[in-house]
């Protein structure tokens, strides 16, 4: 596979992996502005309509239309366990409110 470039198996693949979800959970660290299937994981989200969740490393920019596009947005420093637990915590609290307990 060329670098940039998705194999049409993989795209089927994460299409599918994504319509059957019942959100979108980002993950956004300094790596992720450069990789090529985030961008289009991001994308295939927002055009299925799909609950948008950013976990955002703390000390990274999120650039403004992420921040526009997201449901929900956590700070969190993956250092600290406390800090996890705490994101995990408001991401169960949004899902059981959104779904109404069937997340």
């Amino acid at each position: 596979m060329q670098e940039g470039k998705l194999e049409v198996k993989n795209l089927d693949e994460m299409v599918g992996a994504i319509r059957q979800s019942q959100a979108f959970m980002m993950l956004l660290t300094e790596h992720s502005y450069s990789n090529m299937t985030v961008a289009t994981q991001v994308g295939l989200a927002v055009m299925m309509d799909k609950p948008f969740i950013l976990l955002a490393k703390v000390g990274v920019a999120i650039p403004h239309a992420l921040v526009k596009m997201a449901d929900l947005i956590e700070r969190v420093d993956m250092e600290k366990e406390n800090d996890m637990a705490r994101a995990q915590a408001s991401v169960a609290e949004y899902m059981k409110k959104r779904f109404g307990g069937q997340s």
